[in-house]
């Protein structure tokens, strides 16, 4: 798994937190718990995009933490993650 490999880790088990959203301001709050959850386990956090962002946010992101592109949404690790919730373009779509 391309996960495992940018993550230098065998990847025992995994689990996933769907969260949909019908209000925009919740997006803080569940990006939130999502990165809290990948800060306490050393996952990461799928984000599918709305918008990609630009090669510039992906490698703000990658300087603050890890992020692996995947078919235009991204894998972020937990520090990528709190990086992308503080960018003026953040946005969360599950």
């Amino acid at each position: 798994m391309l996960l495992a490999e940018v993550a230098g880790t065998a990847m025992c088990c995994e689990f996933l937190l769907y969260s949909c959203i019908t209000d925009a301001g919740d997006a803080q709050l569940l990006g939130g718990i999502a990165q809290r959850v990948a800060a306490r386990t050393r996952g990461w956090v799928f984000i599918e995009f709305e918008v990609e962002p630009s090669a510039e946010v992906y490698g703000q992101l990658n300087r603050t933490g890890r992020g692996i592109r995947f078919d235009g949404d991204a894998y972020l690790d937990a520090a990528a993650m709190a990086a992308w919730m503080a960018h003026p373009d953040y946005h969360f779509v599950k």
